[in-house]
């Protein structure tokens, strides 16, 4: 065996396990007893370039750099934010709108893929690559989430303005001193042992136990993190889920910003309640359980802090022409005749729109409503005065 092929063995055996200055000395004690042409002959068998191996050459017969370092102090390349000034305020104001998870708390996660947001800051003049964005990111107390949607079909157009909107109104708010938070909707789920995205605390080794394939069971339909069962077939921990998912969250979110209301001597919340707040439809169980409670809690609070200029209120919709509910109909053989069966109910032969439910909940937050208090309105079109039951 040739000595080319020898020196190349022993690279190729060490320079995984070496950093960039081990390497360099290595290569450069393999020169050593070849005399005249040394340099070449390794450069040769190791692919390293000739002036990688002068250098380690030159490191030889220098004092040992203190332990750890691999440059000299003072050498390598300059970290990016301080030969790019101002990329680290351009990075985190790039991706704000697409941030997710509470502010407070030192985990985020976007929503951005690392290209999109280096060829973003790339059109503001800064030249990163997707693995530099990354490490910044990751600095920055920031983690990438996958987010798979499958029945809510094709992204809408307007869908990043509205992140963009929301995120604008939360920065003017908060320069003006007004108390902010955000919460995000609840996607739609299917009724029953359906596998669904997400962990929960459970013992060990005890997994939930749902079904292999997600077919929609036409007898439950779909809901929005709902859970309509009949009492005394509903598992205990479906109780739970949906009293923290409708009723414990909204204390959490009432508890969050009240402080900043006394302090501020005003303030308003909106809870969203619904229908099933005054009227119960079999087999729904516990859901208007909770949506009672819920208009209880909006009472509660309403008359507790109505003396330090806080109003709390609620809305109750019913049928609101929403995709949970074309999803719901859906579900059925025939979707626009459970759609028109839906609108007779209703004494205006017809169902809400979300722009109603928003602009009610704009009006209650509003200074245009200072004696509402303590209060939920209804929008179902009368549907909950008729005498007869939901149809």
């Amino acid at each position: 065996m040739d000595t080319i092929e020898h020196i190349r063995r022993r690279f190729e055996a060490l320079s995984p396990h070496l950093d960039e200055k081990s390497l360099r000395l290595f290569v450069a004690s393999e020169t050593l007893p070849l005399g005249h042409g040394g340099v070449t002959l390794v450069s040769t068998a190791t692919g390293v370039a000739r002036s990688t191996i002068c250098r380690g050459l030159a490191e030889l017969g220098e004092e040992p750099a203190p332990s750890g370092r691999v440059h000299r102090p003072g050498g390598g390349r300059k970290p990016a934010v301080e030969v790019r000034d101002g990329l680290e305020d351009a990075l985190d104001a790039l991706v704000e709108p697409a941030v997710r998870g509470d502010p407070e708390r030192p985990l985020r996660w976007i929503s951005k893929s690392l290209h999109h947001i280096s060829d973003a800051l790339s059109d503001q003049g800064f030249s990163v690559s997707h693995t530099l964005v990354g490490r910044l990111l990751k600095q920055q107390g920031y983690t990438l989430q996958g987010n798979v949607k499958t029945r809510e079909g094709t992204d809408h157009p307007d869908r990043d303005a509205q992140f963009h909107h929301i995120s604008d109104q939360v920065a003017a708010c908060a320069e003006a001193g007004q108390p902010v938070i955000s919460v995000d909707t609840r996607k739609g789920e299917l009724v029953g042992d359906f596998r669904n995205s997400g962990r929960e605390w459970r013992p060990k080794g005890s997994p939930e136990e749902v079904r292999v394939h997600d077919f929609a069971d036409k007898e439950p339909g779909k809901a929005v993190a709902n859970v309509f069962f009949r009492p005394h077939e509903m598992p205990r921990s479906q109780w739970a889920r949906c009293m923290a998912l409708d009723l414990k969250a909204c204390w959490a979110t009432a508890e969050a910003v009240l402080p900043a209301m006394r302090t501020a001597g005003r303030g308003s919340i909106v809870n969203i309640a619904s229908s099933h707040s005054f009227k119960i439809i079999p087999h729904t169980f516990p859901y208007p359980v909770e949506k009672h409670g819920l208009v209880g809690l909006t009472r509660a609070l309403g008359i507790e802090y109505a003396a330090e200029g806080i109003r709390v209120n609620a809305i109750a919709p019913g049928y609101i022409d929403t995709q949970i509910a074309r999803d719901y109909w859906a579900g059925f053989d025939n979707p626009v005749a459970e759609r028109a069966k839906a609108e007779r109910l209703h004494p205006p032969q017809g169902i809400g729109t979300p722009e109603e439910v928003a602009m009610t909940a704009v009006f209650l937050a509003s200074d245009e409503a200072p004696s509402i208090n303590a209060e939920t309105i209804v929008i179902d079109g009368g549907r909950s005065a008729l005498y007869h039951g939901h149809g």
